[in-house]
């Protein structure tokens, strides 16, 4: 990347980066984890037994809960996603290759396509991300130029009209046939 330092403080910043629960959460959407069968296995644990919080003859009682299963998901797809993301992040392993500005991503899955993928798929949202910052700074500078450019603009035109005010309140009137002459006559009264 253009402007990288590559000091070991710089590459352990990025790396935190590759590690943080945004990038994950990014990863987790791309590629869908919620359908892979580790994934889908961690949602079927995700669950909690109303008998663990109610008594057994209650549980016994409602009926379309006698004779079956008393195990209901109570979880919102925020802690859903949040529990994926905690999933995805101990699977991971991000460092530096020695002492070196190489770095290694590793994922471990049961599936090797699954993990060559996710450690794949870290490195380019990653740069994707790094791709975007750079492009909403150029885009902030360029509206904060473009901004000043509009104020520099009106305050050269009301530079302008007050110079023409002055003009006008002191009878100097230019002429395209005066040349320089308002220019010397205006430098002659300011010498008086």
């Amino acid at each position: 990347v253009a402007g990288f330092s590559g000091d070991a403080e710089a590459i352990q910043s990025q790396i935190e980066i590759m590690r943080s629960r945004r990038l994950a959460g990014r990863v987790v959407e791309e590629l869908e984890l919620w359908n892979h069968r580790e994934y889908v296995a961690e949602d079927a644990n995700a669950g909690f037994s109303l008998s663990s919080i109610l008594p057994v003859a209650v549980v016994d009682a409602i009926p379309f809960l006698a004779g079956g299963s008393a195990e209901v998901v109570f979880e919102s797809e925020a802690d859903r996603r949040a529990r994926l993301v905690t999933q995805f992040l101990k699977s991971i392993s991000i460092s530096t290759a020695g002492r070196s500005r190489v770095i290694d991503i590793t994922f471990e899955s049961e599936d090797r396509l699954l993990a060559a993928l996710a450690a794949n798929t870290v490195a380019e949202l990653y740069i994707v991300d790094e791709l975007e910052s750079r492009f909403e700074a150029i885009q902030g500078a360029t509206t904060w130029l473009n901004n000043r450019i509009s104020e520099l603009r009106d305050q050269v035109a009301a530079s302008e009209r007050a110079v023409e005010e002055w003009r006008s309140a002191s009878g100097i009137v230019e002429t395209a046939a005066d040349g320089g002459r308002s220019e010397e006559h205006t430098s002659e009264l300011q010498s008086h």
